[in-house]
């Protein structure tokens, strides 16, 4: 007699635990009741099921489908799948579950493997099926490739509407409101964009200083928090305060990843005059970008950058004008998270290059010897350098302390 396998009638009656997954991709009043029509859908389905137990409506808002990464209803979903809490997952469509095949096919496979089925209702697909993965996989592509088409539609009509100098966006800059797609002067915040623009090219004041100044006198920043140096930079440079408007200065680089990156010519930008009311003159604009590129002309790169590293954290040392009692004001390179979170050295940059010279044999520090000779520099806790030569050789020097050599004197 062949073997006979004992059946638990309670485990084969078992009621299979369903979910189901809803997106929209557009955060609009309409979408908004669209999702909430898909969770209620899905919700008394589910319910109305008596061989199914109801495991919960998982429901992504204004999120895009090109990606996996940031639609945390659908990681979540993943989870309670991948802990043994869901055997069915119900949802609308490909689409809505992801537009990018490599993503679907990829998640797809996973809940497979862990025994979950997923539904596709408009394609009636189940992800189980014989043939549902290759189903999956043409659907899919046609998926993803009406997305491309969707994010080239959208990238014409943003290009057209620059070109005839309507704004793209609805954020406006500091010291400007956006109503309609114009821009009008906010006047207390216009005055504080001009006094920036006065003290950096007038007053000779660096940006960190105006940004010291800002938050000493408890003027809040746009966001509401305090001003940095890259945000003042950002105002001292836009061309937007002139009364005139450059659209076109960013790109999403990708319909799937949705990176925004800045066009450094690979897309058509346009500059498009007079389409609002300007709060700096534009020759008093022009002279304040002189200055800023003269100044950046003017900072230093030596060719210790990106070639000393911190033994304890890792860094790369940065380089400061550094003043001390014993020395007055010097070069110095130190770990990016100096003073309080590295204990290594503060190295003083002539000191250094002096000892380069001396363990490399030459009369006299040069960039070009330092460039033909040294790999990299590791500053230990020990206040020891390990000067690594670009042919594997390791030289050990013990380094004193700028502070405590300063003490000793």
């Amino acid at each position: 007699m062949g073997k006979v396998t004992e059946i638990d009638r309670a485990e084969a009656t078992a009621k299979k635990r369903v979910a189901a997954y809803a997106r929209v991709s557009t955060d609009s009043e309409s979408m908004n009741h669209s999702l909430a029509t898909q969770v209620s859908y899905y919700s008394a389905k589910i319910r109305q099921n008596p061989e199914w137990e109801y495991a919960g409506v998982f429901a992504d808002f204004g999120i895009s489908g090109t990606g996996t990464s940031k639609r945390n209803e659908f990681k979540r979903m993943l989870e309670a799948a991948e802990n043994g809490e869901i055997d069915i997952i119900l949802t609308k469509s490909i689409q809505r579950f992801a537009r990018n095949t490599v993503d679907l096919l990829k998640t797809v496979r996973h809940l497979k493997d862990i025994g979950v089925e997923v539904r596709f209702e408009k394609e009636n697909i189940n992800s189980l099926s014989g043939d549902g993965e290759l189903l999956l996989t043409i659907l899919a592509a046609f998926a993803q490739e009406e997305s491309r088409s969707i994010s080239e539609n959208i990238r014409w009509s943003k290009a057209k509407t620059a070109a005839q100098g309507i704004m793209t966006n609805a954020s406006a800059p500091y010291g400007y409101r956006c109503e309609n797609k114009k821009l009008y002067i906010v006047p207390e915040k216009a005055e504080i964009v001009k006094k920036m623009f006065y003290d950096y090219t007038e007053n000779r004041m660096s940006v960190c200083a105006i940004a010291k100044k800002l938050n000493a006198d408890g003027i809040p920043s746009p966001r509401n928090s305090l001003w940095t140096q890259t945000l003042i930079t950002h105002i001292l440079q836009n061309v937007n305060y002139t009364g005139n408007m450059l659209l076109g200065k960013t790109y999403v680089d990708s319909y799937l990843s949705h990176k925004r990156v800045f066009n450094k010519g690979e897309r058509q930008s346009y500059f498009v005059k007079d389409t609002h009311e300007a709060i700096i003159p534009q020759e008093f604009f022009d002279k304040t970008q002189k200055i800023l590129n003269e100044r950046a002309a003017a900072r230093r790169v030596h060719c210790f950058k990106d070639k000393i590293i911190c033994g304890c954290c890792g860094g790369f040392f940065k380089t400061s004008n550094y003043k001390t009692k014993a020395y007055g004001r010097r070069y110095v390179w130190l770990c990016v998270k100096k003073p309080r979170k590295c204990p290594t050295a503060i190295l003083n940059e002539r000191e250094l290059e002096d000892i380069i010279a001396e363990k490399l044999g030459a009369d006299s520090f040069t960039e070009s010897l330092f460039e033909n000779e040294v790999e990299k520099i590791y500053v230990g806790e020990n206040d020891v350098l390990q000067i690594i030569k670009k042919d594997g050789t390791v030289i050990d020097v013990p380094y004193t302390r700028m502070g405590k050599r300063a003490r000793e004197k």
